[in-house]
């Protein structure tokens, strides 16, 4: 993540870049070929993009190998675009040599934002920087809370141009947690996370359910959900006025002559719903 921050006359721009070697101590050695190599790239892109530069300072540390970086300039007003520019082009010219990750600042895209249980989940990884110049023949890997995601029946993995998508036809509470997306070409990874929260379904009870009933005499309708909060219910007839909440009552009677009648209960932002079934009661023993 860039930080910026400024002075009355310069400016100090921090971020870092990723490696996927396993972390050294001996890489914080300004002697030592990573930490040249990594210097001359910070150097070769402030240069290309004129800023002049007062300081910088480079330290490397474990994950698998970050090295943070802060570039001080006297430019004090910069552009957002410059400034990842900078970064994308350090990237690109440290991955001439080594493996780079270039994580995204992005989170992955999930489509919907709401899934319940057995609901149908799209998430949609890319497309990375065109400057990071991954072509068309990169390949796509997909996990679950560190875990390899294979295609099966339930998950289906798509790679087309630069942009993968991961499709779980029925999701279930094993579907929720830590998604992460590499798309990789020779040297160059770009990784997207995100987090998906199955939403809990919503369970709607009504009583009574089904009742006989003669025209003119009154029934309580009652109604309640769970979990309570998020969600509320209400009877969205407008001959019924209770308003919502977790659990709800009405008095309801059928008129002289009347008819059967289905009185619906609906969780308030969803469309979850549950009904009571009154039925016209015309004589005899009920």
């Amino acid at each position: 993540m860039t930080t910026l921050t400024t002075t009355t006359n310069t400016t100090a721009v921090s971020n870092f870049f990723t490696m996927d070697i396993p972390f050294e101590d001996s890489f914080n050695d300004q002697n030592s070929s990573i930490y040249k190599d990594s210097l001359k790239a910070i150097l070769l892109q402030t240069a290309k993009y004129t800023l002049t530069v007062n300081n910088i300072k480079l330290k490397f540390r474990s994950g698998s190998t970050i090295g943070d970086y802060t570039i001080t300039t006297t430019i004090t007003s910069f552009n957002e675009n410059v400034v990842e520019a900078v970064n994308v082009g350090i990237f690109t010219e440290l991955a001439k040599k080594y493996l780079m990750v270039y994580k995204s600042p992005q989170p992955l895209k999930f489509q919907p934002l709401q899934v319940f249980l057995e609901g149908k989940l799209i998430i949609t990884c890319g497309p990375p920087p065109e400057n990071l110049n991954l072509s068309s023949g990169l390949t796509a890997e997909w996990r679950l809370n560190g875990k390899e995601i294979v295609e099966d029946p339930l998950h289906k993995l798509q790679l087309q141009n630069v942009t993968a998508t991961l499709t779980v036809l029925k999701v279930f509470i094993t579907d929720s947690g830590s998604y992460e997306c590499t798309l990789k070409y020779n040297n160059t990874a770009f990784r997207q996370t995100g987090t998906f929260p199955l939403t809990p379904t919503p369970v709607i009870q009504t009583a009574p359910t089904t009742q006989k009933i003669k025209c003119g005499t009154t029934v309580n309708l009652t109604c309640s959900v769970k979990p309570s909060p998020p969600y509320q219910v209400t009877f969205p007839d407008q001959k019924i006025s209770t308003g919502s909440g977790p659990n709800i009552t009405y008095p309801y009677s059928i008129p002289c002559p009347g008819q059967n009648e289905i009185i619906t209960c609906k969780e308030t932002n969803t469309n979850f719903t549950k009904s009571t079934t009154l039925i016209l009661f015309t004589g005899g023993k009920y």
